[in-house]
């Protein structure tokens, strides 16, 4: 089915790759905000930590490998400052504090004197984090599952190594969700620092998210559709959009329907979304387009299709 001519950078099947990692990235983020209380925010500090404290081990092969299957101890961990955690969120100082200082208080983070904090391994194996984690890795799963259903070249992907020799000493075998996890995380880490500013939070912007992901769903996981609105320049027109009600929405996210509904109607109110009188909603091509969204679409897909060389 891919008789698709791929043009300068990956603008043929940027369309495509969003609506997959997109709803591979929501899963995640509802997943990540279950585990908090349904505290949003708060999750994506606690998460934001924990890649932080590891994120150097993608720079070294060997260590990476020796903790493919296994978290990796706190004396690798390294400390991340309130600082690096705000910018990497775009986070007010004082409002990351205040997560960081609630998150030390109930032991999900630890301070380490003059360095900064770290998610403790005990924490990460607590029933409710590990469970959350389990969930994120059959998300990523699926994400699989779906392209090959749509059926998507695994060969157009640029295969990390395949120009350097790997150690021949480092074992590689099929149980490596850890190792696997911390690439993935790497990702979202990086795709959720391009939610659009003029979300009021991180819920408002995966509500938001979710609504298009419910009008194009039947397009993403189609063959033929799939391809048909591919590329930048073939977004699905609007007439194709299946409406959301505010009930899926609210139960996508596990939220109240009152907040769905209130969150929905002022994106509405703003220009982000569209009401259709019967109580659908739909995220417009006009919204999509505003300024910014196709070059975050193209950087969504790089990384996507990076994420999955790695």
């Amino acid at each position: 089915m891919n008789a698709v001519s791929f043009k300068s950078p990956w603008e043929s099947i940027q369309r495509l790759t969003v609506r997959i990692s997109l709803e591979f990235l929501l899963k995640f983020s509802c997943s990540n905000a279950r585990a908090h209380g349904g505290n949003y925010n708060r999750s994506l500090v606690y998460f934001a930590i924990q890649h932080a404290n590891v994120a150097h081990l993608s720079q070294d092969l060997a260590l990476a490998c020796a903790y493919a299957n296994c978290h990796v101890p706190d004396e690798l961990r390294r400390p991340v400052s309130v600082h690096g955690v705000a910018q990497a969120l775009a986070f007010s100082p004082e409002t990351t504090r205040r997560y960081v200082d609630a998150l030390v208080a109930e032991g999900a983070c630890v301070r380490i004197e003059g360095e900064g904090v770290i998610v403790p391994a005990r924490h990460l194996v607590t029933p409710k984090i590990e469970s959350q984690r389990q969930e994120v890795a059959a998300a990523f799963n699926q994400t699989i599952i779906d392209l090959g259903h749509i059926n998507f070249d695994f060969d157009i992907v640029p295969v990390r190594n395949k120009r350097n020799k790997v150690n021949e000493n480092i074992d590689f075998d099929n149980k490596s969700e850890y190792l696997i996890n911390r690439i993935v995380d790497s990702y979202l880490l990086k795709t959720l620092e391009l939610s659009p500013r003029s979300f009021e939070d991180f819920s408002t912007a995966t509500v938001y998210g979710i609504i298009m992901a419910l009008n194009t769903r039947h397009i993403t996981l189609d063959p033929v559709l799939a391809w048909r609105f591919a590329a930048a320049d073939q977004p699905p027109p609007d007439h194709m959009r299946i409406p959301a009600s505010i009930r899926e929405v609210a139960a996508e996210m596990g939220m109240p329907y009152s907040t769905a509904r209130r969150k929905i109607l002022k994106m509405a109110q703003n220009g982000l979304c569209q009401m259709d009188g019967q109580g659908g909603v739909i995220v417009p091509n006009a919204s999509m387009t505003r300024p910014g969204g196709l070059e975050h679409g193209l950087k969504m897909t790089i990384w996507f299709i990076s994420m999955l060389g790695e």
